[in-house]
């Protein structure tokens, strides 16, 4: 069969590609499969994933100390003007930074930085206990009882913080629907964590006391490192980016 001419084929851009996936009509894992395979044969793909998708590199490692520093920095500044700002100012605050996260995020990924756009995307999930926490304390919603600072949402477990790790979990799986990046598993798995934590303590009716707590952590880690044994074992791909590979998140 004679070749078709150049002239008649369909041609495709790196742009309509990512369009499609954007549409739903093709996976955005599969869209960079195309460009890799396209630059293997030596077709040129200008708009290719720019940033370094295999290993560790500067560059990579200075895209997740930015993205922890920025929550870091967050959490620091907010918890500590609280008492001048309010509940209100918190949460536009955060809204604020949550609405300018995520819409670079999407911004950087359209445009090839991956890695980037997925840790600014990530930022702005670990904001939402910020801004649930501050609705929550607008509305009344606590208990009688003083369920204390932001800042101790880490070291104290509290049976009021269940609804702001369901709607933590829930916005992290959320954007793992629409974009797909490992490390988003990281605020569902710590999520999870402080939620076991809560029902543990909600089934026993009382405090958990250090060595309960710590055997409800080992079983839970347990549970996830199994979890992540078996997605390894049947949808991880050998050539899959690190930056996609959900079960070594």
């Amino acid at each position: 069969m004679a070749e078709e001419p150049e002239q008649d084929r369909p041609l495709f851009t790196v742009n309509d590609l990512r369009e499609a996936a954007d549409a739903g009509i093709i996976a955005e894992y599969d869209v960079e499969k195309l460009i890799r395979w396209a630059s293997d044969r030596g077709v040129e793909a200008r708009a290719a994933r720019i940033e370094e998708p295999e290993g560790i590199n500067l560059v990579t490692v200075a895209y997740y100390f930015g993205a922890m520093l920025m929550i870091s920095a967050c959490a620091w500044f907010l918890g500590d003007k609280w008492e001048s700002l309010g509940s209100g100012g918190v949460l536009l605050t955060t809204l604020v930074y949550f609405a300018i996260a995520l819409a670079v995020g999407l911004w950087l990924r359209k445009r090839g930085y991956l890695v980037g756009g997925g840790l600014l995307i990530t930022v702005a999930v670990c904001l939402v206990p910020l801004i649930t926490f501050s609705i929550q304390d607008l509305l009344g919603f606590w208990p009688v009882e003083d369920p204390g600072s932001y800042s101790d949402f880490y070291p104290k477990i509290h049976g009021s913080w269940i609804i702001m790790e369901l709607v933590t979990m829930a916005a992290a799986l959320a954007a793992l629907l629409y974009v797909r990046f490992g490390f988003l598993t990281a605020p569902l798995a710590f999520s999870i964590w402080f939620f076991s934590m809560d029902v543990a303590a909600l089934i026993l009716g009382r405090d958990l006391d250090w060595n309960t707590s710590a055997w409800v952590s080992v079983v839970v880690g347990a549970l996830t490192i199994a979890f992540g044994y078996v997605l390894d074992r049947t949808i991880h791909r050998p050539d899959e980016p690190r930056s996609e590979d959900f079960a070594f998140w």
